[in-house]
Protein backbone atom coordinates (compact mmCIF):
# COMPACT_ATOMS: atom_id res chain seq x y z
CA UNK A 1 0.00 0.00 0.00
CA UNK A 2 1.36 3.59 -1.24
CA UNK A 3 -0.20 6.44 0.58
CA UNK A 4 -0.52 9.48 -2.02
CA UNK A 5 -0.08 12.88 -0.17
CA UNK A 6 -3.74 14.44 -0.32
CA UNK A 7 -4.28 17.54 -3.06
CA UNK A 8 -2.64 20.32 -2.20
CA UNK A 9 -3.49 22.96 0.34
CA UNK A 10 -2.05 25.81 -1.21
CA UNK A 11 0.29 26.13 2.20
CA UNK A 12 3.95 25.07 1.43
CA UNK A 13 5.00 23.90 4.81
CA UNK A 14 1.53 22.23 5.33
CA UNK A 15 1.41 20.35 1.90
CA UNK A 16 5.18 18.76 3.04
CA UNK A 17 4.02 17.78 6.34
CA UNK A 18 0.92 16.05 4.01
CA UNK A 19 3.36 14.15 1.94
CA UNK A 20 5.98 12.88 4.97
CA UNK A 21 2.48 11.78 6.80
CA UNK A 22 1.79 9.89 3.86
CA UNK A 23 5.13 8.63 3.24
CA UNK A 24 4.89 7.52 7.15
CA UNK A 25 1.76 5.89 6.21
CA UNK A 26 3.40 4.31 3.71
CA UNK A 27 6.46 2.82 5.69
CA UNK A 28 3.69 1.58 7.85
CA UNK A 29 1.99 -0.12 5.48
CA UNK A 30 5.08 -2.03 4.65
CA UNK A 31 6.35 -2.91 7.77
CA UNK A 32 3.44 -2.75 10.48
CA UNK A 33 6.68 -2.12 12.94
CA UNK A 34 6.85 -0.27 16.55
CA UNK A 35 8.93 2.18 15.20
CA UNK A 36 7.27 2.71 11.57
CA UNK A 37 3.95 3.54 14.26
CA UNK A 38 5.82 5.91 16.24
CA UNK A 39 6.95 7.64 13.00
CA UNK A 40 3.77 8.31 11.94
CA UNK A 41 2.78 9.09 15.64
CA UNK A 42 5.34 11.63 15.24
CA UNK A 43 4.36 13.26 11.95
CA UNK A 44 0.87 13.40 12.62
CA UNK A 45 1.90 15.16 16.26
CA UNK A 46 3.81 17.82 14.65
CA UNK A 47 1.71 18.37 11.78
CA UNK A 48 -1.89 18.75 13.55
CA UNK A 49 0.16 21.32 16.22
CA UNK A 50 1.63 23.15 12.89
CA UNK A 51 -1.80 23.39 11.10
CA UNK A 52 -3.83 23.76 14.63
CA UNK A 53 -1.45 27.19 14.92
CA UNK A 54 -1.83 28.52 11.67
CA UNK A 55 -5.13 28.03 11.64
CA UNK A 56 -5.93 29.89 15.25
CA UNK A 57 -4.00 32.21 13.86
CA UNK A 58 -4.74 32.89 10.36
CA UNK A 59 -8.54 31.44 9.67
CA UNK A 60 -10.28 31.07 13.14
CA UNK A 61 -8.48 33.49 15.21
CA UNK A 62 -11.52 35.32 15.89
CA UNK A 63 -13.54 32.26 16.31
CA UNK A 64 -14.84 31.94 20.29
CA UNK A 65 -12.88 29.10 21.58
CA UNK A 66 -15.01 26.70 23.00
CA UNK A 67 -18.08 27.89 20.65
CA UNK A 68 -20.89 29.58 21.96
CA UNK A 69 -24.37 28.09 22.82
CA UNK A 70 -26.10 26.64 20.21
CA UNK A 71 -28.37 29.74 20.26
CA UNK A 72 -28.74 31.12 17.05
CA UNK A 73 -27.31 34.76 18.39
CA UNK A 74 -24.40 32.71 19.68
CA UNK A 75 -23.48 30.68 16.40
CA UNK A 76 -20.31 30.73 15.07
CA UNK A 77 -19.67 28.87 11.43
CA UNK A 78 -15.70 29.10 12.32
CA UNK A 79 -16.10 28.01 16.11
CA UNK A 80 -17.73 25.05 14.55
CA UNK A 81 -15.64 24.27 12.13
CA UNK A 82 -12.60 24.50 14.63
CA UNK A 83 -14.31 22.11 16.76
CA UNK A 84 -14.61 19.18 14.48
CA UNK A 85 -11.80 19.88 12.73
CA UNK A 86 -9.62 19.30 15.22
CA UNK A 87 -11.43 16.99 16.82
CA UNK A 88 -10.72 15.28 14.28
CA UNK A 89 -7.26 15.40 15.11
CA UNK A 90 -7.95 13.72 17.86
CA UNK A 91 -9.41 10.73 16.53
CA UNK A 92 -6.69 10.01 13.81
CA UNK A 93 -3.95 10.61 17.02
CA UNK A 94 -6.15 8.15 18.66
CA UNK A 95 -6.02 5.72 15.98
CA UNK A 96 -2.24 5.97 15.64
CA UNK A 97 -1.50 5.42 19.46
CA UNK A 98 -3.85 2.30 19.25
CA UNK A 99 -1.54 1.07 16.05
CA UNK A 100 1.49 1.73 18.12
CA UNK A 101 0.26 -0.67 20.92
CA UNK A 102 -0.88 -3.18 18.56
CA UNK A 103 2.73 -2.94 16.68
CA UNK A 104 4.16 -3.14 19.77
CA UNK A 105 2.55 -6.47 20.50
CA UNK A 106 2.90 -8.03 16.48
CA UNK A 107 -0.95 -7.54 16.39
CA UNK A 108 -0.69 -4.48 13.58
CA UNK A 109 -2.61 -6.41 10.52
CA UNK A 110 -3.06 -4.40 7.02
CA UNK A 111 -6.69 -3.58 7.22
CA UNK A 112 -5.90 -1.54 10.25
CA UNK A 113 -3.28 0.16 8.49
CA UNK A 114 -5.46 0.70 5.60
CA UNK A 115 -7.93 1.58 7.73
CA UNK A 116 -5.53 4.59 9.03
CA UNK A 117 -4.31 5.28 5.82
CA UNK A 118 -8.45 6.00 4.10
CA UNK A 119 -9.02 8.23 7.56
CA UNK A 120 -6.28 10.35 6.42
CA UNK A 121 -7.49 10.85 3.17
CA UNK A 122 -10.93 11.38 4.51
CA UNK A 123 -9.73 13.72 6.69
CA UNK A 124 -7.51 15.35 4.39
CA UNK A 125 -11.08 16.02 1.88
CA UNK A 126 -13.48 16.47 4.18
CA UNK A 127 -11.29 19.46 6.41
CA UNK A 128 -8.28 20.25 5.03
CA UNK A 129 -9.50 20.98 1.51
CA UNK A 130 -12.22 23.47 3.20
CA UNK A 131 -9.21 25.79 4.39
CA UNK A 132 -6.91 25.59 1.79
CA UNK A 133 -8.11 28.85 -0.17
CA UNK A 134 -8.74 30.99 3.04
CA UNK A 135 -5.58 30.51 4.85
CA UNK A 136 -3.02 30.86 1.90
CA UNK A 137 -5.06 33.87 1.39
CA UNK A 138 -4.78 34.91 4.92
CA UNK A 139 -1.20 33.88 5.18
CA UNK A 140 -0.30 35.37 2.24
CA UNK A 141 -1.68 38.82 2.92
CA UNK A 142 0.23 38.58 6.02
CA UNK A 143 3.48 38.27 3.94
CA UNK A 144 2.70 40.95 2.11
CA UNK A 145 1.99 43.07 4.97
CA UNK A 146 4.99 42.25 6.68
CA UNK A 147 7.04 42.89 3.57
CA UNK A 148 5.72 46.46 2.99
CA UNK A 149 6.17 47.37 6.94
CA UNK A 150 9.48 46.08 6.37
CA UNK A 151 10.34 48.64 3.72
Amino acid sequence: LEVPPPRSVKVAILDEDHERCAAALSRLARERSPSAASALLAEYEAHFAREERLLDEHVYGSAPHPPPSSSPAGFSADAGARKSHFGDHLRLLRGVEEAVEAASRGALDASAVARLAEDFETHADRYDGAYADRLSASMGAAATAGTAAAL
